[in-house]
């Protein structure tokens, strides 16, 4: 009885091991065309295997992104510039947050995209056939609009939904007054008035938490707002 234990957890050990030797990393750069900031790249890849792709950036560029493959089996993470995929977070989690989108860049260096498929779908093996299209835009040419500072807060945009980040455009007109631009990845505007730091527009609750407003509009759309967003500094 006891060999056939002792069998058994080495049959499991070998399995786990397997998985972790064999599971394969395939390595691409991302480098457009003269004259052009976008592309679409063609991959596949199966099981715990994944593909990893290196793009180029900014500071403050925005990076759109979607993937799309068979089944929709393919997720994707981003990670900043010196950070590896199983080592450090991500600064955007497919799994969560889509398979599509944009974020606005935080640091200049090498981007690593990261496509792979999840557990349930890898341990069994399963193909995947994916195109991931990227494209790099300049902040000026992402929105005409000219702000006094851009940057992310805080968001919740549907009923339920973790909190996430979300791009914003600010212009101040001092004393508290401001008109703010909130952008989500779903392409989708907010655009809310304030003065002397409270919002006028549209239409919301506010709770205000030492130097943050919290503000919902419509029950489901929720906005974490530092001051410094409205006052600056």
């Amino acid at each position: 009885m006891k060999k056939s234990i002792h069998i058994a957890l080495l049959s499991i050990f070998v399995s786990f091991s397997s998985v972790s030797t064999f599971a394969k990393t395939t390595e691409q750069s991302i480098t457009f065309t003269k004259g052009t900031n976008q592309k679409t790249q063609i991959g596949k890849f199966e099981g715990y295997d994944d593909v990893q792709y290196k793009i180029y950036a900014k500071k403050g560029q925005v990076l759109k992104f979607k993937v799309t493959s068979n089944n929709n089996l393919a997720n994707m993470n981003i990670f900043s510039p010196g950070k590896k995929p199983g080592k450090d977070e991500a600064i955007f989690i497919g799994s969560t947050e889509g398979q599509v989108g944009e974020i606005i860049l935080p640091s200049n260096g090498e981007y690593t995209i990261q496509v792979y498929q999840m557990r349930n779908s890898a341990r069994q093996n399963k193909t995947v056939n994916f195109q991931l299209y990227v494209q790099i835009l300049d902040q000026k040419s992402q929105h005409s609009k000219k702000f006094d500072a851009i940057g992310e807060l805080p968001c919740s945009l549907n009923l339920g939904q973790p909190t996430r980040q979300c791009q914003f455009g600010v212009v101040r007109q001092g004393n508290g007054a401001a008109l703010l631009t909130i952008f989500s990845k779903e392409n989708k505007e907010y655009i809310l008035k304030f003065n002397n730091g409270k919002l006028t527009s549209p239409s919301g609750k506010t709770q205000k938490r030492g130097d943050l407003s919290l503000v919902e509009l419509n029950t489901n759309e929720r906005f974490e707002i530092p001051d410094a967003v409205i006052y600056g500094g």
